[in-house]
């Protein structure tokens, strides 16, 4: 019985590890595309709001002209951004199947036991064996 538990526990055990290493990359891809976005709403924003400030008296024709292109690249920034954020979501969706294929499952498992790969643990290779 003991033997049967310590043998679930370890199985337990290599799931965390393998889950905890999957959430982390995960989470890295997922902040980086949200700084993306981020950055690309804010300069987007800035920018238009600069031009609205200044550039509007840089163009003495007319206020409706630019106004215009004042509304065109706040269109431009909201689109754009909206767009990112869309593409963004596919790829991390696009990430989460990848993820759970055979292959980087066994990526994952490498880069989480190394250690015991190089050392030819028996142990963890029948583990893992069991898992798969």
């Amino acid at each position: 019985w003991i033997t049967g538990l310590h043998d679930a526990v370890s199985q337990l055990h290599m799931h965390a590890v393998m889950l905890t290493d999957i959430q982390t990359r995960y989470s890295k891809l997922y902040w980086q595309f949200k700084w993306q976005e981020l950055t690309l709403a804010l300069t987007g924003g800035s920018f238009t709001g600069l031009f609205a400030m200044y550039g509007m008296d840089l163009l003495s024709s007319s206020t409706a002209t630019g106004g215009m292109i004042v509304a065109a690249m706040g269109t431009t920034t909201v689109v754009s951004t909206g767009f990112l954020v869309w593409y963004h979501g596919q790829q991390l969706h696009e990430w989460q199947v990848l993820a759970s294929k055979r292959d980087d499952l066994f990526a994952t498992f490498q880069r989480t036991h190394g250690r015991a790969i190089q050392e030819g643990d028996e142990y963890v290779a029948a583990l893992w064996h069991r898992i798969r």
